[in-house]
């Protein structure tokens, strides 16, 4: 026998990494601040666990985070990268009155810890 994997048109078969009634279009930096490190640590995690998730966040960025549910201000922008030690990152960045200048308002980066 041959196992069968049905496709999704997303490479995630997780539909709770976000809460659908959470909508965070409205929020200033601020609130963001304050929530959304917390909202970016599990899609980080997700993205250690399933590379093609990784991946498709890297090509789609904020569009991506929206196709998996998490809406933001269309000041944010948000980039999903790997990191030199292939460890997933993503920095949150906010536009300015200036088109040229954009504020870093965090970056998350994944470490592993061990303890006895």
């Amino acid at each position: 026998m041959v196992p069968y994997h049905q496709k999704t048109s997303l490479p995630v078969p997780y539909e709770k990494i976000f809460d659908p009634s959470e909508d965070f279009s409205k929020e200033d930096s601020q609130e963001l601040l304050v929530c959304l490190p917390e909202l970016l640590g599990r899609v980080l995690a997700t993205c250690w666990l399933n590379p093609k998730i990784q991946k498709y966040l890297e090509e789609n960025g904020k569009t991506g985070l929206q196709t998996l549910g998490l809406n933001l201000p269309p000041s944010i922008s948000v980039v999903f990268s790997t990191s030199d030690t292939n460890r997933p990152q993503v920095t949150v960045y906010e536009a300015s009155e200036d088109p040229m200048y954009h504020s870093n308002l965090f970056d998350l980066k994944l470490a592993l810890m061990a303890s006895a």
